[in-house]
This record gives structure tokens, C-alpha cells and sequence, in this order.
């Protein structure tokens, strides 16, 4: 009986997948993968192999491994900035690189485009952070946590900085006495 992958395009008999050393060797790094990613991944392989000709196996561990290798890692590196992705730029960069399929000057020879991509991601990621930390800051939401270490305080001290803090607000409200 034979088999085929419909995206990288090897054939041979089933028996081949597990027996041949370099088949084993893409089905372990193929493992590495996380499984949701699995499926993307698969056809994301099928950009690298060249036109008329299957993928080798051994290309196809090569790819595998390192392809897992940056995802386990959860950093990515671009224009050298360290960046960590967030947990869907994987799947989105992925999802992005097959829908451009007819763009892309295939076969692919490396994941650097990928790479782009999920920097660019993450890069977003965190210039929305910063944006929402700048906008708690100018609202004065920051604050709040300097309230929230208050309740942290003994219960016994509690009340006697609420009674020093109102005898000041007390009296800023008064004034200076009119009576001198």
C-alpha cells in the first residue's frame, strides 16, 4: 500500500514513513510541534518544496526542526530586538504565509519571511501594551495600586493613616484662622 503527503508531495509505502531513518527524523520534529499548529505547519512545508519534485525527508526534518526549535523558544529576534510573541502569532504569521501562496516567489529557502511575520506580531502586541499602560497613566488608573497596597497594610495601622490623612484634608479646608 502507498502513501503521499498532498502538501510536500512524498510518496512511497506506508511502511516507508516509519521505517526510513529521515522519515522518523520529520515525524519526530513533526511531534515537537504544537498540535493545534499541526495541520498549518504541514502545508507551510508544502511552500518549501520545489516545483515537479517532492520534498526530501531530510530537507523536511531540517525545516521541522527548526521551525520548532523557534516556537519552543517563544523569542524571536528582528533588527536586534528580542521579541516574545503572543500565543496566536504563530498560527495568524502561518495562516498568513499560505494565504499568500500566489505572492510568494516559491520554493521558499528559509522561514525568515515567517520570522517577519511573527516579529511584526509581536511587535504590535507590545506597542498595544505600552499604548494601554500610557492611557491608565493619563487617566490616573495607575494610582489605584497605590490604593490597593494600602488595604495591604496591618488593620491596625489602617485607621491611623485615615485619621491623619482626613486631619490634613480637614484642615487644608479650613484655612488660615481669621481669628489672629
Amino acid at each position: 500500500m502507498k502513501g503521499a503527503c498532498p502538501d510536500c508531495g512524498f510518496q512511497g509505502e506506508l511502511l516507508a514513513f516509519l521505517v526510513d531513518v529521515e522519515a522518523r527524523q520529520a515525524i519526530g520534529e513533526a511531534l515537537r510541534v504544537p498540535a493545534e499548529l499541526a495541520p498549518l505547519v504541514i502545508r507551510y512545508l508544502g511552500l518549501f518544496r520545489p516545483s515537479e519534485k517532492t520534498l526530501s525527508l531530510n530537507k523536511a526534518a531540517r525545516l521541522l526542526r527548526e521551525l520548532s526549535g523557534f516556537i519552543e523558544a517563544g523569542k524571536v529576534e528582528r533588527r536586534g530586538r528580542i521579541l516574545s510573541p503572543p500565543p496566536f502569532a504563530w498560527r495568524d504569521a502561518l495562516n498568513s504565509m499560505l494565504d499568500a501562496r500566489d505572492r510568494l516567489t516559491l520554493p521558499l529557502k528559509n522561514h525568515n519571511y515567517l520570522i517577519e511575520i511573527v516579529a511584526g506580531l509581536a511587535d504590535k502586541e507590545e506597542a498595544a501594551a505600552e499604548t494601554k499602560v500610557e492611557k491608565q497613566r493619563q487617566r490616573g488608573s495607575h494610582r489605584e495600586t497605590t490604593a490597593a497596597s494600602a488595604s495591604s497594610l496591618p488593620v491596625s495601622t489602617t485607621p491611623v493613616l485615615a485619621r491623619e490623612i482626613l486631619n490634613k484634608i480637614q484642615s487644608g479646608l479650613k484655612g488660615p484662622s481669621s481669628g489672629a
